[in-house]
């Protein structure tokens, strides 16, 4: 039976693709709903079991795989923003007790609780200052970076989870996306179990991502990949969904008319990969067609002396073509005579 059902999710995706699941046979439907059904209660059910235990940020995540499967379902986008604002109170309780123990110079605990607050909100503001300026840097130890390592690499090396390179560069005073210099010293700080949670399940993360795809929630896609590629930058499952998640997502930019935005996600996805040359080409296309538009509709509002407007136009083109050399001559010229007719009145 199994290649039976194979053949008919398989037609199922491709009707779907053109026509919905709405207009499926009840025979084949029910076999596919069921088992997206199926699929959304273990995601649910996985995310319950993640909040008991505390693991709050990765049952988010599961939350948002289920969201995926039913976006219409309410109680699912209530439950990630309840959950979403009890991670950031929670971060802040446990900043609060950390200040309690400073106050008190109980440095230990105090720390303890800043970490903890870092683990709940990896960008919180304060409890980095306070760990690395205020507090005395016991259990931390140096590191000396070597060529070709990243923040990420090293976090996934250190404590067996990439992101931790955000709390490796608020500890170190470092942005995020910097690439830490070869021969340089980091200072790691040593966190205690149940800070220091093992790495997800890529296979699990997977399976979310692939789901979120055929929802068409990229941006969850893309969030989920990059997690995975830091793991196993050379997992080719993720890669590939990765560059699916771009590919798609830019054309949706493209069809909302956000050109400039559909083309920088375009360039994000490798230069190789089947179908983002054709799109990329496509986009600057209309970009250039609609600087065209712009500077010409710009002195069309000239010559009718309505130089606001024209101006307005210019700076439209401006905005897609920084480069465009007549646009940011008129503008300047304009600028100039609207300037003059001020001093005359």
């Amino acid at each position: 039976m199994k290649p039976f059902f194979t053949t008919i999710f398989l037609i199922w995706v491709v009707l779907c693709l053109f026509t919905g699941c709405a207009g499926l046979p009840t025979s084949i439907r029910k076999p596919f709903i069921k088992k997206e059904t199926a699929l959304m209660e273990q995601y649910q059910n996985k995310a319950m079991a993640l909040e008991q235990q505390g693991d709050l940020q990765t049952a988010l995540s599961y939350w948002q795989a289920a969201h995926c499967l039913n976006p219409k379902d309410v109680k699912f986008s209530n439950k990630i923003i309840s959950l979403t604002d009890t991670i950031e109170k929670k971060a802040e309780e446990h900043f609060q007790k950390g200040m309690v123990y400073y106050r008190k110079k109980h440095f230990r605990n105090a720390r303890r609780e800043f970490l903890t607050t870092l683990r709940f909100n990896p960008n919180h503001q304060k409890a980095p200052v306070y760990l690395k300026t205020k507090l005395i840097r016991k259990n931390s130890t140096p590191y000396t970076v070597q060529k070709g390592d990243t923040l990420n690499g090293i976090a996934l090396r250190f404590y067996k989870d990439p992101d931790k390179g955000l709390m490796i560069a608020r500890f170190n005073d470092i942005h995020p996306t910097e690439v830490p210099v070869s021969g340089t010293t980091l200072i790691l700080p040593i966190l205690e179990t149940t800070i220091a949670r093992p790495a997800v399940n890529i296979e699990d993360e997977l399976s979310q991502a692939k789901t979120c795809f055929k929802a068409k929630n990229y941006e969850t896609v893309l969030t989920i990949t990059k997690r995975i590629l830091e793991y196993d930058s050379l997992n080719p499952d993720a890669a590939e969904l990765r560059n699916a998640g771009y590919l798609e997502m830019g054309k949706v930019l493209f069809k909302q008319g956000k050109l400039l935005d559909s083309l920088i996600v375009l360039k994000n996805a490798d230069p190789d990969y089947q179908g983002i040359d054709d799109e990329i080409r496509k986009v600057g296309t209309a970009i250039k067609i609609r600087v065209k538009n712009h500077y010409r509709k710009g002195i069309r509002l000239y010559l009718k002396e309505d130089l606001e407007s024209a101006v307005k136009e210019w700076e439209k083109v401006l905005a897609l073509d920084p480069d465009h050399r007549d646009a940011k001559n008129n503008i300047e010229k304009t600028t100039r005579i609207l300037k003059n007719i001020e001093t005359f009145n």
